[in-house]
């Protein structure tokens, strides 16, 4: 469902502001519907807490003090002082596909920095 969420999102706000084809958008996301969706479960959970700790531990330089940003659309790198560029759907989705040992496609390179904490996310960057 969470990836189902991001690309309607992302065909909603195309059409919004006039970009891209809106029938074939719409399409696309029809077409994405027929596949069953991947249920968010408490195997899911441990997936996404132990994979969100490994980005914290290696990119955050103050991982367990209070003050660290609690989103992690706010993390920044700690080497680089840029914004980590990764946001907590795109941490739902690494989890899930770990969880179900699949191959996470995506379009958006920044996901390296999820399999740079967590090897063992599958990710195919197209």
């Amino acid at each position: 469902m969470v990836a189902l969420a991001e690309l309607t999102f992302g065909a909603d706000l195309a059409v919004a502001l006039g970009k891209g084809d809106a029938p074939a958008l719409r399409g696309m996301v029809r077409q994405a519907q027929d596949y069953a969706a991947l249920d968010l479960t408490h195997h899911t959970a441990a997936a996404y807490s132990g994979l969100k700790s490994n980005l914290a531990a290696k990119y955050l330089a103050k991982a367990l003090r209070r003050d660290r940003p609690r989103y992690v659309e706010d993390w920044v790198d700690k080497t680089t002082g840029k914004a980590l560029g990764v946001d907590e759907n795109d941490v739902w989705m690494a989890a899930q596909a770990k969880e179900r040992d699949l191959v996470l496609v995506t379009a958006d390179k920044r996901m390296q920095r999820i399999q740079g904490a967590d090897p063992d996310v599958r990710l195919l960057i197209l």
